[in-house]
């Protein structure tokens, strides 16, 4: 066996908080021990040491289109559209792989990357990520519905450290019946995702049966008015259907009520907020304190470079600690390393405890709350 690694840092997060003048000792990656620094232990690092960052939501495959769409007004369906009119560009495969790599160069160590291929695993493992590719499924169609479901047997291949499976995209672009075979083709401990509460016309198409989203569909040619209008807002669709619960990561929550935040923590569904996205998308963010004080396992993702400016979750905590100035900064921190592991059942990631292989990163700040004035530089320890 190699001699092991020894890293001894001032200042090192774990899921019990901040600890300093500590070591961490790693065997082939694993940590073997956490203990109090001690003199043959070597200089301490300076800065803050962290495990390698958990991205819980990203869509590698839109890195062609950065800085190309226009957000904010007048919402999603525009911003849609905007999305879509970029087109096709040269080198959108070389974009897909520099985002993969521009994840690990900003400390992500395990990512979630949503995908309507489903083929970004091999991108991501070439980049030294462990993670989920969601294969997006989308069809509020009743003649492609059926073979799209059949289909969710034979997802594309995964790759080393990186697990494929299906996820449905939206309750406005999913039927029902598909986002039900979605989220239970497995595999099992690794939670399908879902996009809710994120634009702001979609209650209005489960209430009513109309607005942007059904114009939307009508103008794509979609047969989809023979499903009936459920007239309930998302999350209760979600637990009619079956299907709110820790198998299904929430993205965004940014236009739920009260009774729906309640309702995702009874059920023990995990959410990720994406709110440099939000704002660009929508202008708007999502009310996280609420979850918190209700008790839901949150997570943080960057969402993709049609929305957001970069893909550093790091870069989410600064406007969130603006926002809602009560929140610890180490709350926002929680949610990028253990806290948003365990909302994704993802294990051995994003904590600095025995038995995990996390890797260590160096952050260039003095103190926790530095974070949430700025994403600072860094660099890694021990790669994951």
């Amino acid at each position: 066996m190699d001699a092991p690694t020894i890293v001894a840092a001032r200042a090192l997060w774990t899921p019990s908080g901040l600890l300093t003048d500590a070591t961490v000792v790693l065997r082939d990656g694993v940590i073997a021990e956490v203990r109090p620094w001690r003199a043959g232990d070597g200089d301490r690092v300076d800065g803050l040491v962290v495990p390698g960052l958990i991205n819980a939501h990203t869509h590698t495959e839109l890195s062609h289109v950065a800085g190309r769409v226009k957000g904010a007004t007048p919402g999603f369906v525009p911003w849609l559209d905007a999305l879509w009119a970029v087109g096709a560009v040269a080198g959108q495969a070389e974009a897909r792989a520099a985002a993969a790599a521009s994840l690990r160069d900003h400390g992500t160590a395990y990512v979630v990357d949503v995908s309507n291929a489903g083929d970004t695993a091999a991108d991501l493992a070439s980049a030294h990520l462990r993670g989920v590719v969601q294969h997006e499924r989308l069809g509020f169609d009743a003649r492609t519905v059926p073979a799209t479901i059949a289909s969710l047997v034979n997802e594309p291949a995964g790759a080393p450290g990186v697990v494929v499976r299906a996820a449905p995209h939206a309750l406005f672009s999913t039927a029902p019946e598909l986002v039900v075979a979605c989220v239970r083709a497995g595999p099992k401990g690794v939670p399908s995702t879902i996009h809710v509460g994120e634009a702001e016309d979609e209650a209005r198409f489960l209430m009513s049966g109309d607005g942007p989203h059904a114009e939307l569909l009508d103008r794509l040619g979609r047969e989809w008015r023979g499903w009936p209008t459920p007239g309930v807002g998302p999350i209760d669709v979600l637990s009619r259907l079956g299907v709110l619960g820790p198998d299904l990561l929430l993205v965004h929550g940014v236009l739920l009520d009260h009774r729906a935040v309640l309702s995702i923590a009874f059920a023990d569904a995990p959410v990720c907020f994406c709110p440099r996205s939000n704002l660009h998308v929508g202008g708007l963010l999502p009310d996280v304190p609420s979850y918190f004080t209700a008790g839901v396992r949150c997570a943080l993702g960057t969402d993709s470079l049609a929305s957001s400016p970069d893909l550093d979750v790091l870069g989410e905590i600064p406007v969130l600690a603006a926002a809602f100035p009560d929140v610890p900064v180490s709350r926002w921190l929680a949610m990028v390393t253990h806290e948003g592991a365990a909302a994704l059942r993802a294990t051995g990631v994003g904590e600095v405890a025995v038995g995990a292989r996390p890797g260590l990163l160096q952050l260039d700040v003095g103190r926790v709350e530095d974070l949430g004035r700025a994403a600072p530089a860094r660099r890694w320890i021990v790669a994951p």
